[in-house]
């Protein structure tokens, strides 16, 4: 299991949240945990900032789920 804090927490909710929720997103359980996984991956990479966080993970779903 994961241990996050509350802030990471909200920002791994919100982005996918927003994710989830865009339109070009084909949404079903399956998509929704592989997106999860993405963002936990990529969230756990040194060196993003938030924004940068948030962006990567929206190209990166773009590409695999739209």
């Amino acid at each position: 299991m994961i241990d996050l804090d509350p802030h990471d927490r909200t920002l791994i909710q919100s982005i996918f949240t927003e994710i989830r929720d865009s339109g070009w997103f084909r949404r079903n359980a399956v998509t929704e945990w592989e997106l999860l996984k993405l963002i936990l991956r990529e969230h756990s990479l040194e060196g993003w900032d938030e924004e940068e966080l948030a962006e990567r993970c929206r190209q990166l779903a773009h590409k695999r789920f739209s």
